[in-house]
Order: structure tokens, then sequence, then C-alpha cells
């Protein structure tokens, strides 16, 4: 025992003695460390929007090794170039992106590194949005009203989702209040858009309908009443006939019937051809009627539309109507509201250049006798003029070749005043649209300019007609609708 014991005491001695002597054997390199700046903590950008970061690096030792470079957003390489320079092309996100920058010693692969934040927000949050006709083709253009230039943004749709919007634009809305997604109704279909990045969520079209139609094509599309919380509105086809949509169903219905039955007797068959002027009544104080207006170019006259469920299984088919006998006999040029529960229609050929006008009526055109039809002498109609009401302060506002002209309908025989002289001559109005608040006119025009984009808009004021700032020009083609984006 006690020789095992003098050996282990040798062997630690002699492990202890070769650990201190062998403080000569390492070779001590000092760090050649980097001090990274000129990179911000986090970055705020628009989707498309540039982005370009010049980091400063000091380093500790004068000493110029061979580098390497990598930008990364949640992990996924973007750039190896020391300064960034990159177009966002993440999708916007409530969260904002972990981003990180990293110098690389080619030599021995020691990383410095500096991570910052990228918040991706939309280019589309709020502003104008405008859609128009431009070389045949519908086109979406967008300003933000945070947007420091007069600029707009120029197909978007194409920009968002790669390909063009098919058909000829009709009109442009934005749901409320609920999904606050974007629509788009062209001749071809309607576009539900997703209202922050423009993605499209879903066409509505003649393969998407209950009753399938894959040549149909719409001259008008509303979709913005409604009912119970349910979206509910309606696309006039060029066949002349009516098809309803409510969000819940989440397609077109089956088309109003040809020949249409009458309400009260189904023995009774009436031919039409719907024009694209027409009268959509949803909904009173938490109900759930939906109405529906049409004028039937055929015989000039109203038809009244019902849903009858005794006849169909698609509750959302319009199948029956009431008939207005044609007393007036002129084309439609505008049906609305001008105060609670009171409509007027105005009629105009301009063939004859002769204008009446029913200043007041209901929601079915009934009780109406020829006292209640009024013809307008010194119309000032044009075969273009666009017509709408503010019912606001009972007014029908119109265009007149290059002026804006109104008539109080509480007055509607006196002349029409000018309520704006301040659009160039020799343009063509092709929008007019009040604003939410019915404080402001939006006007479209169609210049005789030779730039490529011949769309401007206009802001005016909508009880003085002064113009609201200097015009945006060139927004797109010929202007169709216009929307306060939100």
């Amino acid at each position: 025992m006690n020789k095992i014991y003098l050996f282990l005491c040798l062997l630690l001695s002699a492990l202890l003695t070769a650990c201190y002597e062998d403080k000569g054997n390492y070779d001590y390199h000092p760090v050649n460390e980097i001090q990274i700046s000129n990179i911000g903590k986090e970055y705020i950008r628009e989707r498309w929007q540039h982005l370009s970061i010049e980091p400063q690096l000091k380093f500790s030792l004068d000493e110029k090794a061979k580098m390497a470079w990598r930008w990364e957003i949640d992990g996924k390489l973007i750039s190896e170039d020391l300064n960034l320079s990159y177009d966002v092309a993440q999708d916007v996100a409530d969260d904002p992106y972990k981003c990180r920058f990293t110098a690389i010693y080619l030599a021995d692969s020691t990383r410095f590194y500096q991570e910052f934040d990228l918040k991706v927000v939309t280019p589309y949050d709020k502003g104008l949005m405008v859609l128009s006709e431009q070389e045949g083709k519908a086109m979406l253009s967008f300003r933000s009203e945070e947007a420091e230039d007069k600029e707009f943004a120029k197909w978007v749709y194409r920009m968002e989702n790669g390909s063009y919007l098919e058909g000829k634009p009709l009109s442009l809305e934005q749901s409320w209040p609920h999904d606050d997604n974007i629509l788009v109704a062209t001749s071809r279909a309607n576009y539900k858009l997703d209202r922050k990045i423009l993605k499209l969520l879903k066409r509505y079209d003649g393969s998407t309908m209950l009753d399938k139609d894959p040549d149909f094509e719409m001259k008008f599309c509303l979709f913005s009443d409604m009912v119970q919380g349910e979206d509910y509105g309606c696309a006039i086809g060029t066949n002349g006939r009516v098809y309803t949509f409510r969000e819940y169903n989440d397609y077109f219905s089956t088309p109003s019937p040809m020949p249409v039955p009458d309400y009260y007797d189904a023995g009774i068959l009436y031919d039409y051809r719907l024009s694209d002027k027409c009268l959509i009544v949803t909904a009173g104080w938490g109900g759930n009627s939906r109405f529906f207006l049409g004028y039937d170019e055929l015989a000039k006259r109203f038809l009244y539309f019902y849903h009858s469920s005794a006849s169909t299984i698609d509750d959302g088919q319009l199948n029956t109507v009431l008939a207005r006998e044609p007393i007036i006999g002129l084309p439609i040029l505008a049906i609305g509201g001008w105060k609670s529960g009171t409509f007027a229609s105005f009629f105009y050929d301009p063939q004859t250049d002769v204008a009446k006008v029913v200043k007041a009526h209901d929601r079915t055109f009934s009780k109406m006798t020829e006292a209640d039809v009024l013809t307008l002498s010194n119309h000032h109609f044009t075969p273009s003029t666009i017509l709408k009401f503010s019912d606001k302060d009972g007014r029908a506002i119109f265009s007149s070749g290059h002026l804006i002209r109104q008539l109080y309908m509480e007055d509607v025989t006196a002349e029409a005043t000018v309520l704006s002289d301040k659009l160039p001559q020799g343009v063509e109005i092709t929008c007019l649209k009040l604003s939410a608040d019915q404080k402001l006119l939006y006007v479209g025009v169609l210049s005789g300019r030779t730039d490529e984009f011949k769309g401007d808009l206009y802001i005016l004021d909508a009880v003085s007609g002064e113009m609201v700032g200097e015009p945006y020009l060139g927004v797109g083609g010929k202007v169709v609708d216009i929307l306060e984006k939100y």
C-alpha cells in the first residue's frame, strides 16, 4: 500500500510541473473586432418601396481582411453586398420582420452582427382610388393621402396580382363596415380584393353563378348596400336581366326570368330589357326587405321586382314584377333619392332634346299620374350628361359640357344654375362622385392632351363649386369611378 501511495504522489508532482512549464506553448492573437453603426433599430416601408442602408464599420485593428456580407429578413438571404439596396417584397404584416446584417471574416468565419426590425405597411392605406379605362383595359390607380406628391400609382391591380382586370370598368366600392374589402366590377367579373395589399380574394363571374353562364357580361353592378349585416347588391347583364348577390351566399343568384310573370297574376308575362339605371332598396331600420326598381328599355316603363318563394328554390332570385305603365316614353337619364323616402327620375331623349322629370315618387314608382311628369325647359342636358343626387340638401348635380350645373328638387322646373365653371373648356366629364360627407364633388375628365394617361381628377367644393387644391393630372385613362378608400 505504501508503494502505491508513493507512486501516486510522484505522478501528481510530475503533472503539476508539466502544466506549469507549458505556459509558452500557446500563441494568442488579438481579435479584429468590428463596431457596426448607421443601421437603425426599425425601418418602416410600404410594400415595393425601396430600402437603402449603408452601414459604417470601425475595425479595432488596421487590418484589411477579406470579408463577406449577409443581409437577412426572417432568416432569408436578400443581399450579399456591403450596402443594402432592396425593394421590399415582404407581405404587409401586423408584426415587424426580424432582420440582421452580418460581417464575416473569410479567413476563420468570425462573425459580427447587427439586428433591426422592418415594419412593412400597406401602400394602399387611406387615399383616393380611381377606376379608369386605359387602352381598352380596366385600370386601378391609387394615391395615398400621406403622399407628398400628386402622382397616382398606375396599374396597381396588375402590380399586385400579375394580370389585368378583364372587361370594361364599371364600378368601384369598398365594403362597410365588416371586412373592408375592395370590390371592382367590370363587364366580365366582380373582383373582391384585400383592402391592405389588393390581392385577389375571389372573382365572381358566369362560372361562379348558381345558374352557370360562361358568356355572362355585366353592364351595371352595385354591391355596397347592407341588409342585416349582409352585403347585398345586384348586377344587370348585357342580356337585360338582373342577378342579385349576397355575401353569405357567395355567388350571383339565378337571373330574373325572361319573360317575367306579374306578381299578382302569373299568367301575365312581360318581356323586357333592363337599363343600367335602377333603384335598389334593401333595408329599413332592422328590416330585411329587398326590392329592385328596374327600367325596361323595351316599353319605356318601370318594373318593380320581387322575390316569390312559390316559384323558385333560389331565395335570391327576383322572379316576379309589378309593371308601371309607360306614361313617359323617354330614355331614362338618372334615378335616385334626394330626401328620405323620396326618389326622383329624370328622362332625356337626345334625338328630340326633350327632358322630363318625376320629382317625387316612392320606391315602387306607384300611384304616379300624368300630373307628376314635368317637362323641363332650358334643361341644359346633353347626350353625355351625368346626373347625381345630393340628399343632404336636395339637389340634382349634373354635367353640361365643361360646366357643372345644379337643380334644387323642391323647385325642379326652375332653370338650372351653374355650380362650377372651373373646368377647362374642351374636357369631357366622364365621372361625378360626391364624397361620403357630400362636402366634396369629385370630377373625372378626359383631357385633350396627347399624354399616355389622359384622365384627370378635379375636386370641387360641392356647395360653392370652387376648386379644392390643384387638379390631379394623368391619374389614369378615362375615369369611370372614384373611391375614398379607407
